[in-house]
């Protein structure tokens, strides 16, 4: 459906106060309504969601260059202050200790880099999830929330649907991957690694490739490797197949 540009719900600082939370409960009502009717309207809410995503990376990598020339400073001061063979093992092991930290953090920045040049979210597809099942509203309200990018209300409907039906491998699928566009990719991996190792589950390579983004996101570089390898190896969509190929090559 058309909807005017002018509209308030077109205007930068309304969809930043809408991403960040600063939206009394009644105008979200209202706004994800409009999003749901209006595909431009949705398409310009995701876009500045990736902007503010960006914006935040690129923070951080500031951030991390601030304390690398402080910590170069500080190197500098303490060769010069060096005048007995106690205050040189002192400053070896200052220095080993920012040494280390610079190569976990670049090491973080890299994998969580990875992680975004790689990550989409995975559509909703109704069968098998909203046909003949008790508590269906339940579940689809949980899975217009992922669409519509509030992962935290989608992780509350789906989660409490799961109480009543535990055995739900779609609605543990959609959980984890709205746990992971949360940025609570521990939690992401308790839920995809159970069911990524299903055989008969017919998403069970698309589960393990979220898995391995998850692990990316928490910097286990080691798991990440093991599972992009075998879905390089095994893995039935060649999609899939390419992309795991393509992060390896940058791990």
């Amino acid at each position: 459906r058309k909807m005017a540009k002018q509209s308030k719900y077109f205007e930068e600082e309304y969809i930043e106060a809408y991403l960040l939370g600063r939206l009394p409960i009644d105008e979200i009502a209202d706004f994800d309504k409009a999003m749901a009717q209006n595909e431009e309207l949705y398409n310009t809410v995701n876009e500045q969601r990736k902007r503010i995503a960006s914006i935040e990376l690129t923070e951080k990598a500031i951030l991390k260059e601030h304390f690398q020339q402080l910590d170069k400073k500080h190197q500098a001061a303490e060769k010069n202050r060096l005048r007995s063979v106690l205050a040189i093992a002192a400053s070896l092991l200052v220095l080993v200790a920012a040494g280390y930290f610079i190569y976990q953090a670049t090491k973080s920045a890299d994998t969580h880099q990875i992680y975004i040049s790689h990550y989409t979210p995975y559509p909703v597809i109704e069968q098998g999830i909203l046909r003949g099942e008790n508590g269906t509203h339940q579940v689809e309200q949980g899975l217009q929330a992922y669409e519509q990018g509030r992962y935290a209300a989608a992780i509350d409907l789906l989660d409490r649907y799961l109480t009543t039906d535990t055995g739900n491998v779609f609605v543990q699928f959609y959980l984890g991957l709205s746990f992971l566009s949360n940025d609570q990719a521990e939690q992401a991996v308790e839920v995809l690694k159970p069911i990524s190792e299903r055989a008969n589950f017919k998403l069970a390579y698309q589960a393990k490739w979220y898995l391995g983004l998850a692990y990316l996101k928490t910097g286990a570089i080691e798991q990440a490797s093991i599972i992009f390898q075998h879905l390089q190896q095994e893995s039935e969509d060649p999609s899939i197949q390419r992309k795991s190929k393509a992060i390896l090559k940058e791990l």
